[in-house]
């Protein structure tokens, strides 16, 4: 019998029904007898199954796929691999993912409120091709290893991988390394000018992430003061209806120019300065605070900054860390920001994470220099308040 997680109706799944996981065959696919990776299985079961009920009527365009929890519970794999199925589903355009929404039945007339922003992984795959043609790499050519890769583009590993294993479906490299961590990528197929033009206005389209910045900097402008406090991360997500973590990022990006300043706690995020001003211009009781790139290190941030330092001073490849738990009793901080800054090394490659019996977080690679931690000096709102006057 297939466990079915229950959930609360809400109104977004009453503009678009979820697909029952106990309409799914009792028969499931036998991984033991099928070749090929359990993701690539279960991306051709699927993409028969949305087919066949699609045409029988079991199933709608628009319709939203069941919760990734059920879909692996029901196929007996990790939500990672569900994951990498579905995105391969939307590589092929049968499904569209809405943040904060889920995943729908690709629509064939297609769906204006579904229209999906540029992502990180579309503007790799780009890059790479734009690598491969301006450097004049041919079939039967290996590209650079992904370390390399990762300084060439500038980008994180996750994403440069998933750019890869996209490129790879559509037949332009394949892989020759078994080791996921360890993959080298011969390039297959020739590419033609018009593969690097055609989509050219691809690479400088925004990010959700940058177009919620852009949103947040033309809020300040028109607004705030310098001086003056933002909104909680949880308002502006809730507002344009994102994710925390899309409002976060899009918050660090605004640290980074210098306009706001992130603050723990009750004083929240400040304006700096105001984005069309060339001049770093602050308030009076802000003169007292670090720059923005040394005031916003989060807690999570200064203990990330402490393992890569632990892991350079006395660990070495292949050897294991502490649990997350035995890390956060030593350290005296929540298993969640511990959580967070492991998840932050395991990406740019230092890490990496395994399940099982034999699971724990093992050294992959040895840190460069980590930044150094600052601390930052928080001011009473009153305080400012009887100042300013």
């Amino acid at each position: 019998m297939v466990k079915i997680y229950k959930r609360k109706n809400t109104s977004v799944e009453n503009r678009y029904p979820r697909i029952k996981i106990s309409i799914f065959p009792i028969s499931k696919p036998d991984f033991k007898k099928l070749s090929g990776t359990k993701e690539m299985i279960i991306f051709e079961w699927l993409s028969n199954w949305i087919v066949e009920n699609l045409k029988s009527g079991e199933i709608k365009e628009n319709n939203l796929l069941p919760l990734k929890a059920d879909l692996a519970y029901y196929f007996g794999v990790g939500e990672g691999t569900v994951q990498n199925a579905i995105r391969r589903l939307e590589d092929n355009g049968m499904v569209v993912s809405k943040q904060r929404i889920g995943t729908l039945i690709a629509s064939r007339k297609g769906n204006p409120e579904m229209v999906k922003l540029t992502s990180k992984r579309e503007k790799t795959v780009l890059q790479i091709k734009k690598h491969i043609w301006e450097n004049g790499i041919k079939p039967n050519t290996m590209l650079p290893s992904m370390k390399k890769l990762v300084e060439i583009l500038g980008v994180k590993r996750n994403t440069l991988r998933s750019a890869l294993d996209y490129l790879a479906m559509q037949g332009i490299i394949k892989s020759v390394e078994s080791e996921e961590d360890n993959k080298l990528w011969l390039v297959i197929s020739e590419l033609k000018e018009t593969d690097i033009t055609k989509n050219q206005v691809d690479i400088v389209s925004d990010t959700l992430v940058q177009k919620i910045s852009a949103k947040i900097e033309k809020y300040i402008v028109e607004n705030l003061e310098v001086g003056e406090r933002l909104d909680a991360i949880s308002v502006w997500a809730k507002r344009f209806n994102v994710s925390d973590k899309t409002v976060y990022d899009a918050v660090q990006m605004l640290c980074d120019r210098g306009i706001i300043t992130a603050r723990r706690g009750r004083y929240g995020t400040v304006v700096l300065k105001m984005p069309n001003s060339s001049e770093f211009q602050p308030a009076k009781e802000t003169s007292i605070f670090m720059p923005a790139e040394q005031a916003a290190v989060y807690s999570y941030q200064r203990i990330e900054n402490f393992i890569r330092n632990k892991i350079k001073s006395e660990y070495e490849i292949g050897q294991k860390l502490p649990s997350m738990q035995q890390m956060s009793e030593l350290m005296d901080v929540s298993t969640n920001t511990i959580r967070k800054a492991i998840m932050q090394i395991a990406s740019e490659g230092y890490v990496r994470l395994v399940r099982g019996r034999f699971g724990g977080i093992y050294v992959m690679d040895i840190p460069e220099e980590a930044e150094q931690s600052f601390k930052w000096l928080a001011v009473n709102p009153q305080y400012v308040k009887s100042y300013r006057n």
